[in-house]
């Protein structure tokens, strides 16, 4: 528990303290038991650290043991390291009941404040460079990212560089864009968080043209309005040959775009970007979805241009035989992973997406696991039909939208396959045998069965990294 003391202060400044405590920040580390008894009844104290109208008495070997900011100031030039007692005053701005908090956690190792609070505490927390103590606030923070703080956070993280506070909030603004929109907090957004934003092929939006009409807006709420350069950054973020045909006319009547003095231009290299190659800071091409919604579930007839942001692992005949290595070799950095088959006339007849390590657990029997929607599998050989000693081997990788599944090697449920009987979840399959020797690879993609000797159908993996 962290040490309950008072605080010498006036009586306005105790009424204002919060009697609430919601949010406990931990992590820290203890000093003895008799060291915080003698904080909390001010013994051998010799050092008195005040902000705004209150002061807290501490011993300055902690306080310069923990506390980057005040072992410099101790040791340097002016500094009172042989003087029996010393004053230390925080700048104007920070609170006492975050410095309060602040000592409770160099004490006892945590500290208890309110919500609200967590900001003031982060703020002390830098300003004294306790560094567990700014970590531990910094996760704290990031448990509670909303759309109506992570803009803030952001900025301050970027301020203090916190890497994992400002990854954070980056990453909720890209999957609460639209959300983000529609708060006052996004017309003050700085615009290089919001080309960070913009050239992120992880937006997630439901349509381009939701991206197009959040930068017109940014532009148009500035005040004064930003420059040519400002405008035309962003502009060029834009992703214009996803918007649909039919809305193109309203975008190029756009005044933003047409009283820019490059508008014309940026729309049609914009155009000339996404069809021939051009790339986007993440090698993505400018003609790519966003990938800030990734599909759930069983996909059947995936768009020709789903996989342009993916990376490829293995896309290979349905009569390769796929092996246990192909598939663990896997790059160990791969976040998303997409499993499909493509017919022999190109097209993406069915996929599935799954994190990484979802996709290669592995089962038993006719077990399967659900993630993102689907469930997979990656069996291997009963233990009861092989002697003891001997190695497992693996039978058969893959994936269905129900969990039920019937691994005779491969999944044969829902196809014309000997006695089974054909049935809707049947086109929600796909199948392949693993480690079964030449001749005998992928088997099913759908309803379409008896594959392992097919050239014209295609087994693929990619991935992508976030």
């Amino acid at each position: 528990m962290p040490p309950k003391r008072r605080a010498t202060t006036s009586s306005t400044q105790s009424e204002a303290k919060r009697a609430r405590i919601l949010v406990t920040v931990s992590g820290g580390h203890a000093q003895p038991d008799r060291l915080i008894e003698y904080y909390k009844s001010g013994k051998l104290c010799d050092i008195e650290l005040r902000v705004a109208g209150a002061a807290f008495k501490a011993h300055r070997l902690v306080m310069a043991a923990c506390s980057d900011t005040l072992d410099r100031q101790f040791a340097g030039a002016g500094g009172f390291s042989d003087s029996a007692s010393a004053t230390v005053d925080l700048p104007a701005g920070y609170t006492a009941a975050a410095l309060e908090a602040t000592l409770d956690f160099i004490y006892s190792g945590e500290c208890r404040v309110d919500a609200a609070d967590l900001g003031a505490l982060l703020e002390a927390a830098h300003y004294l460079q306790v560094q567990p103590l700014i970590d531990r606030t910094a996760i704290a923070i990031q448990e509670r990212l909303s759309d109506e703080n992570a803009l803030a956070w952001w900025a301050t993280a970027e301020r203090m560089s916190l890497d994992g506070l400002q990854e954070a909030a980056t990453k909720h603004a890209l999957g609460h864009f639209e959300e983000l929109g529609a708060t006052a907090e996004f017309f003050q957004m700085p615009p290089a968080f919001l080309e960070t934003l913009l050239g992120s092929t992880w937006l997630e939006v439901q349509s381009e043209l939701v991206v197009f009409d959040a930068v017109v807006a940014w532009i148009k709420a500035q005040s004064p309005p930003p420059g040519a350069d400002v405008a035309g950054r962003l502009l060029k973020l834009v992703r214009y040959p996803l918007i649909p045909r039919e809305r193109l006319e309203r975008v190029t009547a756009e005044p933003v775009v047409t009283s820019h003095p490059d508008g014309s231009a940026i729309l049609l290299q914009s155009f000339k970007d996404g069809y021939y190659g051009q790339r986007d800071r993440g090698g993505h091409g400018l003609a790519t979805p966003r990938l800030g919604r990734l599909p759930q579930g069983v996909q059947l007839m995936l768009a020709p241009g789903f996989l342009d942001a993916w990376t490829k692992h293995y896309d290979e005949p349905y009569s390769h035989e796929t092996t246990p290595d192909g598939l663990h070799s896997l790059p160990a950095e791969a976040t998303w992973v997409f499993v499909g088959a493509r017919d022999p006339e190109g097209r993406l007849a069915l996929g599935a997406v799954g994190k990484r390590a979802e996709v290669l657990r592995e089962t038993q029997n006719n077990e399967t696991h659900e993630h993102n929607g689907v469930h997979w599998y990656f069996a291997r050989e009963p233990s009861a039909d092989h002697e003891e000693g001997e190695e497992e081997e693996y039978l058969s990788f893959g994936f269905s939208r129900v969990a039920q599944v019937r691994l005779s090697n491969a999944d044969v449920l829902g196809s014309d396959h000997s006695t089974n009987t054909p049935d809707e979840d049947g086109k929600y399959r796909l199948s392949w045998h693993v480690g079964q020797g030449e001749n005998d690879g992928g088997w099913r993609a759908g309803q379409h069965t008896c594959l392992s000797n097919s050239d014209g159908w295609r087994k693929l993996v990619y991935f992508v990294t976030c």
